[in-house]
Order: structure tokens, then sequence, then C-alpha cells
């Protein structure tokens, strides 16, 4: 998938391609379209990826500890995202993706497997706060229910 251009040097996708984020993001199509020309903003080098360096301006990462694990998860080479690494690193940042959806990338920021962290005799008390019920502090790599 590449953004293509039109005449007026806009940068857009094809109908079809939007259409194939709808279906797979917590995004509709303008928010699509808004998420090219933000990536096409960032792309300061106009390569078509983004650099970490490019990615750390946005104010979504800027002042993130986390900010070049964050980039490294989303990656699909080890320095640059493409567009549909950028669109997938920003649906996990959406307050449309579930929260099980978030929480295990959180996990993954720490280099943690969720799967193998919550074992089967704890899982209804997990499932207790992914549902919301409970507040959750991850203190010095501890998991505290309160």
């Amino acid at each position: 998938m590449s953004l293509c251009c039109c005449d007026g040097g806009q940068p857009y996708l094809e109908a079809e391609v939007i259409q194939r984020y709808v279906a797979t993001t917590p995004f509709n199509a303008e928010e699509v379209q808004r998420l090219v020309l933000k990536f096409f903003e960032i792309d300061t080098d106009r390569t078509g990826q983004l650099s970490f360096q490019e990615l750390l301006v946005m104010s979504e990462l800027r002042a993130n500890p986390f900010a070049l694990r964050i980039c490294q998860l989303f990656s699909s080479d080890t320095r640059k995202l493409t567009f549909h690494d950028f669109i997938e690193m920003m649906s996990v940042f959406s307050l449309r993706t579930p929260l099980e959806v978030k929480v295990i990338w959180a996990f993954a920021v720490w280099g943690m497997d969720i799967n193998r962290l919550v074992p089967a005799e704890v899982a209804p008390t997990w499932q207790y706060f992914l549902e919301g019920r409970a507040m959750c502090f991850v203190v010095a790599g501890s998991l505290l229910l309160g």
C-alpha cells in the first residue's frame, strides 16, 4: 500500500484502501484521510516512511518516555514506519480501541507477553480489571489491584 498524490499534491488513499482501514481500525473514512495528511506532514524527507526522528515530533509521542519503544513495537522495519504501521500505532492511541487491546500493547512496551503473565487462577481478577470494575497500578513490575 502506498500513498498516492493527486494533481494538487494533496496526499490521498484509494477508496478501497480507505474502506479496508475503516473495517480494521477504529477510524472512519474522514479520520483515515486525516491520518494520511498527518503522515504526509510528518514525512519531511518524502520517503513514504517515517523515521523515528520524524515520529518523535508528534504530540502523542513527544513527551512519552516510552516513545522510542513504541516506535520499535509498531515498526515492521527496525527504524521506520510505513503508513500501515503508523495507522496501526494510532489505532492503539484511539479512545475507541478496546481496553483489552491497549493493555496488550502496554505490556508489550515492557517486553512482556500478557498471555504468559496471567495464570488461569487469576484470570477472573484480570477480567474484572479489564471490564473496568477495579483500578490497576503497575508499580515496579507488580500488579496491585485496589
